[in-house]
């Protein structure tokens, strides 16, 4: 886990692994809070870093206990809130969900979607369209929801759906609920509940909760919107993940490699000659990863042919405090004793 000059973290950060700090736009990132790491050294770059004291103002600990991270979504496949379960065993079909209040949109389209950035070219199953949602369903008074499959999802307030710019307004998500995949997690666009803030922020006294759990990666498509702003509990729990994914698919000519361990990222962002950066990656809740996920990335060939920029070139984490009591139900937990979350870290 790699953080760069001049990240600043107001909150508790861990890692099972080791941490790395490098230099970068002109100073050191900053640790506010305590900082734990399972590894029994740190690793800076350029050696040998500066003082301790100047990077971890709250404190830190090597040698601490590992936290164990389960890698898949038991609970929520055990309370499944609605049956049969949703998702299509075709590996070219993917399941779309969007959420508007408390109603769960759900349609089938074919994968090839993921490279296609105009969403009336896509196909649908059917009989449906780019500007129909799907069929309706409530939200399940479990506050669980299962799908067997690759995943697209989208809640946005105050725009339209990213399907059909022309067309109503949606409010975002009404309710607690926690939704898992048993494959990728695709976010298309804002994924917000309808008592966010203006800013992006959730009010301490909301009841909305919401959890996105991926038995594989968590990745926002790469043809999102310049901004991207998302309430919710994120996790990627995916180990070992055998190459069967649906988003794995040909982009100039390569093929999108996520890594055998469950990521938060962006779709395709390791494939040269993607040229598709985007302006802010908004996060108010929490984040669980199994490595960590590239968010954006550079790269040149030689020196004189120009930077190819991908992903999101400012970043801006908030701990949502209320997740401290009450999670999303049915959201991971540990056996280890404590609690790890970011605060507020900005990266830009």
């Amino acid at each position: 886990l790699r953080f760069w000059g001049p990240d600043t973290l107001d909150g508790k950060v861990h890692s099972n692994d080791k941490l790395c700090f490098q230099f970068g736009n002109g100073g050191w990132p900053a640790f506010l809070e305590f900082v734990t790491s399972c590894s029994t050294r740190f690793s800076f770059d350029p050696s040998p870093g500066p003082p301790y004291e100047s990077i971890f103002l709250g404190g830190y600990e090597l040698g601490y206990s590992y936290i164990y991270l389960p890698n898949t979504a038991d609970s929520v496949r055990l309370y499944n809130g609605i049956t049969p379960v949703l998702g299509n065993p075709s590996p070219d079909i993917v399941t779309e969900i969007t959420l508007d209040y408390g109603t769960i949109y759900v349609r089938y389209r074919t994968a090839d979607s993921l490279s296609r950035e105009d969403p009336s070219s896509w196909v649908w199953l059917g009989g449906a369209d780019h500007y129909t949602l799907g069929e309706m369903y409530p939200v399940p008074s479990s506050g669980a929801l299962f799908v067997d499959d690759e995943l697209w999802i989208a809640a946005p307030k105050n725009k339209p759906h990213y399907c059909d710019p022309g067309g109503d307004v949606l409010n975002g998500f009404q309710g607690q609920l926690t939704i898992a995949a048993s494959g990728d997690i695709i976010i298309a666009q804002d994924v917000v509940v309808a008592s966010a803030n203006p800013d992006g922020t959730v009010p301490i006294e909301s009841e909305d909760l919401l959890g996105l759990i991926s038995e594989k990666h968590i990745l926002v498509w790469r043809h999102c919107p310049n901004t991207v702003n998302i309430t919710a509990a994120l996790a990627a729990v995916g180990q070992n993940i055998p190459d069967t994914s649906k988003a794995k698919i040909c982009l100039n000519g390569q093929i999108s490699e996520d890594g055998q361990n469950g990521t938060i990222s962006m779709d395709g962002i390791n494939c040269y000659g993607i040229f598709n950066e985007k302006t802010e990656l908004f996060i108010f809740g929490c984040l669980i990863q199994r490595e960590r996920g590239l968010i954006h990335t550079h790269y040149s060939p030689s020196p004189d042919i120009p930077q190819e920029y991908r992903g999101f070139e400012s970043k801006d984490y908030k701990y949502d405090f209320r997740f401290k009591k009450t999670p999303p139900p049915h959201f991971l937990t540990t056996d280890a004793p404590g609690a790890c979350y970011f605060e507020n870290y900005r990266e830009s």
